[in-house]
């Protein structure tokens, strides 16, 4: 049996965001993994990748169908300022090229109805340090009412 909806949604993000090398066009090749609850190291070009809880949104699809909106949470770290400029240039390279790839197909290779950006937020490390930035995503997606695995 295939996967339900929202886990094919979620592998086709992990896929798009593991696209993002230097071998494909963008400016620096990018290590995107889901986040872990054992805590999750701040290497440089790491992207941690969050999965928040799905909100049921109202539909304007027919009654059989349920709409989901699923945010994801990109914590992506740029701690070697030392190569290709100052840290707010990196970040916002790093958040060029991971929104040029999210956003080439916001459909989610057909699994979802569209990927909504969110502000970027900057973060700082334990020191006061800029140290990266977190990329807020939704996901916006319907299935049948009666069975997750089909939309």
């Amino acid at each position: 049996m295939a996967d339900p909806i929202i886990t094919q949604i979620g592998a086709n993000f992990l896929l798009t965001l593991q696209g993002v090398t230097v071998a494909n066009g963008y400016n620096q090749t990018i290590a995107p993994q889901w986040a872990t609850r054992l805590g999750n190291s701040p290497l440089d070009l790491t992207v941690w990748v969050h999965k928040g809880d799905p909100i049921q949104e109202e539909s304007s699809s027919p009654c059989q169908y349920m709409q989901w909106l699923q945010p994801y949470a990109l914590e992506c770290h740029v701690v070697n300022s030392d190569s290709g400029g100052s840290v707010f240039q990196r970040i916002e390279r790093l958040e060029a090229d991971i929104t040029k790839a999210l956003m080439a197909d916001v459909s989610r290779g057909g699994l979802a109805r569209d990927t909504i950006p969110e502000s970027p937020q900057i973060f700082r490390d334990i020191k006061g340090v800029t140290s990266g930035v977190l990329l807020m995503y939704d996901v916006r997606y319907v299935h049948l009412y009666s069975d997750p695995y089909h939309q």
